[in-house]
């Protein structure tokens, strides 16, 4: 009898009320909805990724998460545990799905849910605050630049799934609505050994938001905006839907200056742009549990497409999109699955007699398997594009890749490699590989290979007025792609800075400048330069600044003329700085751009350059909780200097935009 109680006091004695926080391994952001098990007793992970489960000293804790590498931990006499899930390479994970990334690379997180009541009410004034990206925008929509990089070198995608359109090669961000997103993650530099073609210059990954809001907005020139998400949960399960619609009249004044072929002034107008409004309309889902997710997104942006100054003919001239897409992402034993489909319309009409229509679907599917330290990817799928301006045509793709990650002590480093076959872009082959070296001050380096298949544009269209068959078009190969940078994070203070270097071999390139503009090879494009990133939180004040210089160079023939890639600043760079007191928040934003050439000529003149602009933003906003509801008021102005800038030659922008914005949410 004795021994029977003594064995039970020993067995009570080992049992543990356990307790832990799952996290991001690369991003330290909790992990929602993961399952933790325990002899049999399962638990799921909280918003703050914690849990809470009864073990004893021996026990093993399993840890799963679709979109994550499985972690197994034998519990010792500790009850606390601080588990990092490793993301696999294609990241379908929770709401707060991120981009493939390894730790060694400069990169950079924005939560979406931190800074939309601070003036950032659609996903164009969001796009004006990422780091490391220089957007751009004459009709309205937003393209995307990353080092240097051109837009069909950025690759968008949500929750995974890619959002470039197949025609252009391109993504058009302004179109989704902000209400769907949670967190961005901006990765610099060719990620191809994951993502395959398209990833040459940069990736933008979105992931589906979390929560419940309601933000009603308006601003300058008759813009409102609506935006709502309600999250529901339910046996294990989490389901949230929502919508966003927005409009905008946008006729602005502004000064409409003539010059001669030279650039010389030759007269001024005050005028007042016409045919610049938007109409959005957007619904969207998602609904996970922890071994499946599902992404649903259909939007419609009807634009007027208001033309360069001095260009009347493009004054009725409309434009309306159309996009519609499903993800499906699980876990089905040892492998993860996931497939997809979207579907992209465009409709153009001149308001004379020329109409044109695009429609471009495409299928995408893939399967990942991890055994040991090597995890291994395969899948395909197929682009089809049709339309007016377009033959009929369409292009499967395969891939198969592998990834191996090596640890030891503060070393961690490494190996992917991916090979593609695409339809009239061949097989390519894109290794890469990186090293890290964690301390006080981390080290990393990193250097790959990439590849971007032709545009259907690219391979049948010269200009949008002549449809005709263009000289053939190749792919572009990035033979090298590099980054060296270090780290250091100390107590509230952040640092963190990159070299790099990217050189392209038979870029693909639209020249601006002439009737019959269109695609060509070019020899050799190469670009380098340097990027940092600073930040600090000293309460109740916050700063985040970051900037980055950069060389570019497109070498039409290899041992003759280089010229400068068109719209890429010299240097360019941005600061947020944040003051909280109480109910009371005060945010103050500068971005800054350097000259940006716009003529494919050796050496651009002054008059061949857009001038440097430096940009402030101020808003103000007070909260206060009204029964069971977090109540946020704002007020704001963008461009607060009043500057008439062109982001594109011969398209103004709208100078000083005030802001106010109400946004309802469910207090925690």
């Amino acid at each position: 009898m004795i021994g029977t109680l003594a064995l039970v006091a020993l067995q009570l004695q080992a049992s543990l009320g356990v307790r832990g926080t799952v996290r991001d391994a690369v991003t330290g952001h909790p992990v929602r909805a993961a399952e933790v098990e325990i002899a049999r007793t399962t638990v799921n992970t909280g918003d703050n990724g914690r849990f809470a489960l009864a073990g004893r000293a021996g026990d093993t804790v399993r840890i799963r998460r679709i979109g994550y590498r499985s972690a197994a931990i034998v519990l010792g006499r500790d009850d606390s545990l601080m588990v990092d899930l490793q993301p696999v390479a294609l990241q379908v994970a929770q709401v707060d799905v991120r981009a493939p990334a390894s730790a060694s690379r400069h990169s950079a997180v924005i939560d979406v849910r931190a800074i939309e009541t601070e003036g950032v009410a659609t996903a164009r004034d969001l796009a004006t605050r990422l780091p490391f990206v220089s957007a751009r925008s004459s009709r309205s929509g937003v393209a995307l630049s990353m080092r240097g990089s051109r837009p069909e070198q950025v690759l968008v995608l949500l929750d995974g799934l890619p959002l470039n359109d197949p025609a252009t090669g391109s993504a058009d961000v302004s179109e989704l609505p902000i209400a769907a997103l949670g967190e961005i993650s901006v990765l610099p530099g060719a990620d191809a050994a994951t993502m395959g073609s398209g990833a040459s210059g940069g990736v933008l990954a979105l992931s589906s938001g979390s929560g419940s809001t309601l933000t009603v907005s308006a601003s300058s020139y008759s813009r409102a905006g609506l935006s709502a998400a309600h999250t529901l949960k339910a046996v294990g399960a989490e389901v949230r839907v929502g919508g966003e619609w927005g409009y905008a009249r946008n006729d602005f004044p502004f000064q409409n200056t003539e010059r001669t072929a030279a650039g010389i002034p030759r007269s001024e107008a005050n005028e007042v742009r016409v045919n610049n409004d938007e109409r959005r309309f957007a619904l969207f889902g998602s609904a996970i549990i922890p071994s499946a997710q599902m992404t649903f997104l259909a939007s419609r942006t009807e634009r007027g497409l208001v033309g360069p100054m001095n260009v009347r003919v493009y004054d009725n001239a409309r434009g309306t999109t159309d996009r519609a897409l499903v993800r499906v992402a699980a876990d089905l034993g040892s492998w993860k699955v996931a497939g997809g489909t979207r579907l992209l319309r465009y409709h153009y009409r001149d308001g004379l007699a020329f109409v044109s229509r695009t429609s471009s679907m495409s299928l995408d599917a893939d399967a990942e398997r991890t055994v040991g330290s090597v995890s291994f990817r395969l899948g395909g799928g197929a682009d089809r594009v049709y339309g007016s301006n377009l033959e009929d045509a369409t292009r499967p793709r395969i891939f198969t890749a592998a990834h191996y990650g090596w640890m030891r002590g503060r070393w961690r480093a490494t190996a992917a490699t991916r090979f593609d076959g695409v339809a009239d872009a061949g097989a390519r082959l894109s290794p890469a590989v990186s090293v890290e070296r964690q301390g006080t001050v981390t080290f990393f380096a990193r250097a790959g290979q990439g590849f971007r298949a032709p545009a259907f544009y690219d391979l049948h269209i010269v200009s949008p007025q002549r449809i005709v068959h263009p000289p053939r078009v190749g792919p572009e190969r990035v033979i090298l792609d590099a980054e060296a940078g270090a780290r250091v994070h100390r107590k509230a203070a952040t640092f963190s800075a990159a070299l790099f270097d990217r050189e392209t071999r038979d870029a693909i390139v639209w020249f601006p400048g002439t009737f019959s503009w269109g695609p060509r090879n070019v020899g050799r494009e190469r670009v380098y330069g340097a990027e940092a990133r600073f930040a600090v939180t000293l309460d109740p004040f916050d700063l985040d600044v970051w900037a980055s210089s950069r060389s570019t160079a497109l070498r039409l023939d290899i041992d003759a003329v280089s010229i400068p890639t068109p719209y890429v600043p010299r240097v360019d760079g941005g600061a947020t700085g944040r003051f909280r007191s109480g109910p009371i928040s005060v945010v103050a934003s500068l971005s800054a751009l350097g000259r940006r050439p716009v003529a494919a000529v050796p050496d651009p003149s002054l008059a061949q350059q857009l001038p440097a602009v430096m940009l402030l933003e101020m808003h103000a906003s007070w909260s206060a909780a009204v029964r069971a509801t977090q109540a946020v008021i704002g007020l704001g102005a963008r461009n607060l200097s009043g500057t008439r800038w062109q982001q594109v030659a011969g398209y103004p922008s709208e100078g000083r935009v005030w802001t106010a914005s109400l946004t309802l949410r469910p207090l925690q």
